[in-house]
């Protein structure tokens, strides 16, 4: 089986961003670059990496853009992976799968300048496409790998992700700063009959998906608000 990888990038301005990308060692939290050596290192004989692309957002630093920043820091990191100790065994004394490593890396796609994650799933389904991929990892961080996987679900629902290609979604070990794992909540549309909130209107996600299109005052207007209200009718 022939798989790509799409690995979404982030702020390369971002004072947190190497966290977010490499992750911390001394903890063994694997960033998305180590997650994204560690899948190409346990990767089964049978399956064949074709290709990896990575997108670019606003960001840039030492002008590269944000996928090329990202890239050359795994190239100027890789030496660096067995630091790691989930990714040491996989290494040690094996300079077929480093060498192997080494090209995957260099054979990055940079892909063109995106904004939104669901334009990245557009574009590297239609990327995986023009060759024989069959299977997509998308690879995130942990906080951001929820939303990749719904936006994912709705771009399939759209037609948008060609039928033949199984996607699935891979997250690192790392947050975005100062949050957990636990912090991105999602809401689904009450959907069973014993449910007393099945079929009531409005349900949550149709009230909370207007949230994103308010002002950032009104943001911190509805928040403060809702808060007041959990807080006085919480059981």
């Amino acid at each position: 089986m022939d798989i790509g990888i799409l690995m979404h990038v982030y702020n390369v301005q971002d004072p947190h961003w190497e966290y977010i990308a490499w992750g911390d060692p001394e903890t063994n939290l694997l960033g998305c670059l180590p997650k994204l050596c560690e899948l190409l290192l346990m990767q089964p004989s049978d399956i064949t990496t074709k290709q990896i692309i990575i997108f670019s957002g606003p960001s840039t630093k030492n002008n590269l853009s944000e996928g090329a920043y990202t890239k050359q820091f795994l190239m100027d990191h890789l030496d660096e992976l067995a630091l790691f100790p989930s990714l040491k065994p996989l290494l040690k004394n094996n300079h077929g799968k480093l060498s192997s490593l080494k090209r995957h890396v260099e054979n990055i796609t940079l892909g063109q300048e995106l904004v939104r994650t669901m334009d990245e799933i557009v574009a590297a389904a239609q990327f995986f496409d023009q060759s024989s991929v069959e299977a997509v990892a998308q690879i995130a961080c942990a906080s951001h790998a929820p939303r990749c996987m719904q936006q994912q679900v709705v771009a399939r629902s759209q037609g948008t992700i060609p039928r033949r290609q199984v996607w699935s979604v891979i997250a690192s070990d790392t947050c975005f700063p100062g949050s957990k794992p636990e912090d991105t909540i999602v809401f689904e549309k009450p959907h069973l009959d014993y449910d007393p909130m099945a079929g009531f209107v409005p349900d949550a996600p149709e009230v909370l998906r207007g949230y994103f299109s308010l002002s950032p005052q009104d943001k911190r207007k509805f928040l403060v608000e809702t808060q007041a209200f959990m807080e006085n009718h919480r059981m």
